[in-house]
């Protein structure tokens, strides 16, 4: 029913494990991208990304070459991650350059609440343009990556129970489930919970199996087993 905005994944799975072909990615998804590389050319993610052979990476992304699109909010931290120098080259561990962005804003969390960053919606697909630009000008301004991170995980909170909140209203629901690998993100997490329930909405997320991939399979399972056994109730004689 809605969605974040689709990246290419610059190199496949390469992008799962190099934080920085998702920045660059996000960033040439820009309408002005050119304009932002010469106006932010002294940042170091900028002046990070133009080592690249990036003629070659800017091919890719073009022709959809080795790039399939992704709307995972997994790729959307390491964005931001790369973006302020954490796992910028390389992740060792699945969800590692997030869960150090996660540490980075806890700290910030509370003194950050008016200073989310923006998002933009078209047709239910939740655009994370305002987001980029708003980010890159406080990182002109040298403005601290923890704050940064902080104003991130607002900004992705604010956005997602919108949407709910617009969703539940359009399907007349009271009851909103968060689950994911993201919500392994304890901030983002309760600060989701927390905007949903001003509506008021009645909050769920997992507490008996993992939010993530293991969630799934049990879904997965539960799904296999119904099936099969309504399957077994109505096979002929």
């Amino acid at each position: 029913m809605a969605r974040f905005q689709p990246v290419p994944l610059l190199g496949g799975n390469k992008a799962a494990r190099q934080p920085w072909r998702n920045t660059l990615s996000y960033l040439l998804s820009l309408p002005d991208a050119q304009q932002l590389f010469e106006r932010y050319a002294n940042l170091p993610i900028i002046e990070y990304l133009k080592s690249k052979p990036l003629s070659v990476l800017q091919t890719l992304f073009d022709r959809g070459l080795n790039s399939p699109p992704a709307s995972s909010a997994g790729r959307l931290f390491d964005a931001v991650a790369a973006a302020l120098g954490i796992c910028r080259e390389e992740v060792y561990f699945e969800g590692q350059a997030a869960m150090e962005l996660e540490a980075l804003a806890a700290g910030e969390m509370q003194q950050q609440k008016r200073h989310a960053y923006g998002c933009s919606t078209i047709d239910n697909t939740l655009v994370w343009a305002p987001l980029w630009y708003s980010l890159l000008e406080d990182l002109q301004k040298g403005v601290d990556a923890a704050v940064v991170s902080a104003r991130f995980h607002h900004g992705l909170a604010k956005a997602v129970s919108a949407m709910a909140v617009r969703l539940c209203e359009a399907w007349q629901t009271d009851t909103v489930v968060l689950g994911g690998g993201v919500f392994q993100n304890r901030l983002l997490l309760e600060q989701t919970s927390l905007l949903l329930r001003e509506h008021p909405l009645t909050v769920l997320s997992p507490r008996h199996f993992p939010a993530n991939d293991g969630g799934l399979s049990l879904g997965q399972a539960v799904i296999a087993m119904a099936s099969r056994h309504s399957g077994a109730q109505h096979a002929p004689e």
